[in-house]
């Protein structure tokens, strides 16, 4: 999103510097992917500890992200939900999550009368590689980056190590040299 940082004061009491950017909601997606507000969902996810919560739908009906769990939840997600979850995008997301230990907030958008698959957009960054030495045991929302799902299938396998190699190597986005190049900017 579009955003700035700022520095907050609140009754002459500085509270520190904030990002103020703008929301992940269905306005916000009908702005940057087209259609009007309406045909978009947006729904808010958490990490409990050990599973994602199923989401919380805070713009639209439901149906489009109901007919998503089923789907990922059924045989065969990696082929049957490609439809309705951008799974480039997803892997993207859990590789920022895991390699930085960031908070867990996701938000996804999505759009079935638009034909726009749910994306996830990382919430809440603010622990953002606060320690990276720390693994994190999780497989993501519908555990859909598990290990037992990555091995039984082998396309799927490979779009996670291309995705792996895109951002890790070969000044990669999340190359030492392109974080700390970012970080200086």
């Amino acid at each position: 999103p579009h955003g700035r940082f700022v520095h907050v004061y609140i009754n002459g009491v500085y509270w520190g510097q904030y990002h103020l950017r703008e929301r992940w909601n269905a306005a916000m997606a009908s702005d940057y992917l087209g259609g009007s507000k309406q045909d978009y969902e947006a729904i808010n996810a958490n990490n409990t500890g050990s599973n994602f919560l199923p989401g919380v739908v805070f713009d639209g009906s439901g149906q489009y992200w109901a007919e998503t769990q089923n789907l990922v939840n059924g045989a065969s997600p990696f082929i049957n939900a490609a439809s309705h979850l951008d799974i480039p995008n997803m892997i993207d997301f859990m590789l920022l999550w895991v390699s930085g230990d960031s908070e867990s907030e996701v938000r996804l958008l999505g759009s079935k009368a638009q034909g726009q698959p749910f994306r996830f957009q990382m919430k809440d960054a603010d622990g953002f590689l606060r320690n990276p030495g720390k693994a994190v045991n999780n497989a993501g929302p519908f555990n859909l980056t598990s290990s037992s799902l990555i091995r039984k299938n082998p396309d799927y396998a490979m779009l996670v190590a291309d995705r792996i190699h895109m951002h890790f190597f070969n000044d990669g986005a999340l190359t030492p040299e392109r974080n700390i190049a970012r970080l200086q900017k």
